[in-house]
Parts: C-alpha cells; structure tokens; sequence
C-alpha cells in the first residue's frame, strides 16, 4: 500500500453494513477499499470512470437457446468500485437481475445458467435476486453452477435454482450474516484527534467507528442480523425443498463446504462443470425435455419424455393387403362417387421483417441467439 495513500485516508466505513460474505473475505475487501478509497486513487489506477464502462465478462456459447449469466465477485446492489475490483459485474445484483428478466421472458431462451463464482457481498438486493430465481424457474429449467464459490449471498441466489452444481474444486455454503465494528477511538488518540458529532435523533451516530460500540447499538446489530439469517435460512430450504431445521443444522453452520461435502449435505444436486452442465441444457433445449427429477443426487440429467422401444425383428408388423386380390364384382361406375374439387392451399401471409425491438430481446446475458 502507498504510504501517502494510506495516511490520506479517514477510517473506512463500509464496516457498519451488514454482509452476507465469508468471514474471510471482508477483512480483504475493506483493506484493498481503503488502498483504492478516493477518487485520486481510482483514476490513478484505472483512469476515469468511463474507462471502466462495458459488459460483465460471460461465457459464451455458439449454440441458441441457452442464457449464460455471470454473478461474480463481491456482491453489491448496484454495482461499484468496490464490485468492479474484486472481479463483479459494473451493474452490480440489480443487472444480474435486469438479465435474469431478459432471459426469463425471451421466447427463443429455452434454458438458463447461472456462471457463479462470488464470496457473496452486501446483502442489499440479495432476497430479491433469489425470489426472481425462484420465479423464473417457474417458467424455464434454471440450472446454477459454482463455478468456482457460491458463498453466503451468492449461495442464497444460486440455492434457488431448478438444479444447482458445483465444481469439483468448488466450494459453496457459508450460511450467515453478519456486521462488523471497528473501534478507531484508540488511533485518534495516538494521532492526537478528537471526534465530535452533533445530531439530532438518539440512534442517529451509534456504531459510529470513533468509539466503542455501546450496549444498545449491539443489541440492535444483533436483532438485525438475526432477522436476515431467519430470512437466510428460509429461503434457503424454499430454494432445496427442505426444512429450515435442515438449514441450519446441515449446511455447515456459516463454514463454506467443498463440493463433496455440500454433496452429502443435501446443499447441491451434483458435481459437475460448467461445461458439462452447458452441454446437458443446450441437449435438453434441443430435444425439448426439461431437467431432471430433483434432488435424487444423480449427476445424470433424465429426459422427461420416453425414448421409444426397439423395434422386435421377428415381429411381422401389421397385416397389409394382398396386392394380387381381384374382387369377384366390379363395383358400378355410376355408383361411384365423383372426386371431389382438390383443395386450394390457403396463400400464405407475408412475414414481417423482425422488429428492431425483437432483434434486441434476442440478445440475453451478451449472447446473440438464433431462432
């Protein structure tokens, strides 16, 4: 870290949000923030900000019928700095969701995947990222992959998939919520800085990082983060078709699992790659069959409708007449009903040329699809 930068910067604040992130991984977060906190700092290092305009990275695919959708890196509502360094989308939990929409209501997308490798974040937005999960399996087979870490609010998105997957090398869980306070009273002191707040409104400045977290404003945190993880949980066992018990007693208890472990668990439906999960959606969306019976922890995907039986090669078949067979009594011209006038094909109407508007609903998640 720059030495100048560093003492340039007041104590950063992001600590007061409550986070549905590894435990491991905030403390990263608010360090490489406070490196890369002002806009001196960012423009240094990757200019201004339209330097940073573009579409989240997506990994494609040359087959029709099939939506990729990334949700990676650290989670925030809205997109930043802070998702944008930490390898996220610039449009944050709310693009994820603008193109779950998309895919959810394109015509010509028959199935969706979710490319997910994110610690989680803020938790800002994430309970309405999960309920669209949740819905737009409702109308199109959602398949998730953890691809390689769908952690705390990534695995609360990624839980309510139709099917969810992880890597090998994955790991997914991390089951909770949780602030953090930091106490920078002691460092004032030894810098010699008084800090004074005046406000109106009793709670207004509690937890504020220039003193020690009182009684009252712990007690608060608490209850707040108690109602998230209650959420948490239960979203998590409407997403896996379990209990809220189940939750909370076998999906690791706030530890991130690796993907065997999550496996046994109950917490994902198979381990497999991306790629061989891509291959099974773009199979199904061509054979028109939908994903597999769920939770069964089989890797194989089953086809929904029955392949059919072989052909028996000592069955004879139908009974088919015999082309040598002259009737004994011709049947009477005069009795025999005149051909009737063939049928005109009805002249076909014209196509309209494809709207500028359809042409644009064709592309879901950065990817071009062909009817």
């Amino acid at each position: 870290m720059d030495p100048e930068l560093s003492a340039s910067l007041p104590p950063l604040m992001l600590g007061g949000s409550l986070w549905a992130i590894r435990a491991d991984g905030l403390p990263r977060v608010l360090e490489l923030a406070r490196a890369f906190g002002n806009r001196d700092a960012q423009s240094r290092t990757l200019g201004h900000r339209g330097a940073l305009a573009g579409p989240p990275s997506t990994l494609a695919t040359d087959a029709p019928g099939v939506a990729v959708i990334p949700l990676t890196g650290v989670l925030t509502p809205h997109g930043s700095f802070l998702s944008y360094l930490f390898g996220g989308g610039f449009d944050g939990v709310q693009g994820f969701r603008d193109q779950l929409a998309r895919a959810a209501e394109d015509p010509s997308v028959a199935a969706i995947v979710l490319d997910v490798d994110s610690p989680g974040g803020s938790v800002g937005l994430i309970p309405e990222a999960a309920a669209d999960v949740r819905a737009a399996r409702d109308i199109k087979p959602v398949y998730a992959v953890a691809n390689t870490q769908a952690a705390s609010g990534a695995f609360w998105i990624a839980a309510q998939a139709t099917e969810f997957y992880a890597s090998p090398s994955a790991m997914v869980g991390s089951v909770g919520v949780y602030y953090m306070h930091a106490d920078w009273s002691k460092a004032n002191a030894d810098m010699g800085v008084d800090v004074s707040y005046i406000h109106a409104g009793e709670y207004k400045t509690e937890g504020n990082p220039d003193e020690p977290l009182s009684d009252a404003a712990r007690a608060a945190w608490q209850a707040d983060a108690d109602n998230l993880y209650a959420q948490f949980v239960s979203d998590i066992a409407a997403g896996r078709d379990v209990s809220a018990e189940t939750v909370r007693s076998d999906y690791g208890q706030g530890r991130p699992l690796l993907a065997q472990d999550a496996l046994a668990a109950g917490m994902i439906d198979g381990v497999e790659t991306i790629q061989a999960i891509l291959a099974r959606s773009l199979s199904d969306a061509t054979a028109g069959s939908g994903p597999s019976a769920r939770r069964l922890g089989r890797a194989a995907v089953h086809r929904t409708e029955p392949r059919a039986a072989a052909a028996d090669p000592t069955d004879p078949g139908p009974e088919l007449p015999d082309p040598t067979h002259v009737p004994d009594e011709a049947p009477d011209p005069g009795d025999l009903e005149p051909d009737p006038q063939p049928v005109q094909p009805d002249e076909p109407e014209p196509v309209a040329p494809e709207s500028a508007d359809a042409e644009a609903r064709r592309q879901v998640a950065g990817l071009l699809f062909a009817a």
